[in-house]
């Protein structure tokens, strides 16, 4: 199992607005799919804030959720296909408010593959 991001009791806040991008599983490639996790909760997006997570790996992509609303810590989840090359494996974090004054929160807690 290889793992990137933040560890169980911390994480990383993008709020009003932002964009952040992890990375780091290393290289070699995968010898059978595998499951990219990642744990995240979104709070105070009633104020017309939206964000998104979304997996790169290959030359693919999956967004993994859309959000609009608030959220309680869920792991949401791709499936990573065999023989995919590690190092072009990465998350990117996305939160955008609509409104000038509005606060967003989107914590990661976790990224792993397994």
């Amino acid at each position: 199992m290889s793992k990137i991001g933040t560890g169980t009791g911390t994480s990383t806040t993008l709020f009003t607005y932002g964009n952040v991008s992890f990375s780091g599983f290393g290289s070699g490639d995968t010898s059978s799919s595998e499951t990219l996790y990642v744990s995240a909760k979104s709070i105070d997006f009633a104020d017309g804030c939206f964000g998104n997570i979304t997996a790169y790996y290959g030359s693919s992509s999956s967004t993994l959720i859309s959000l609009t609303s608030n959220t309680s810590q869920t792991s949401y989840s791709c499936t990573v296909p065999s023989g995919t090359d590690l190092s072009t494996i990465s998350v990117n974090v996305r939160v955008d408010a609509k409104d000038e004054g509005a606060t967003c929160f989107l914590y990661i807690y976790d990224i792993k593959l397994s």
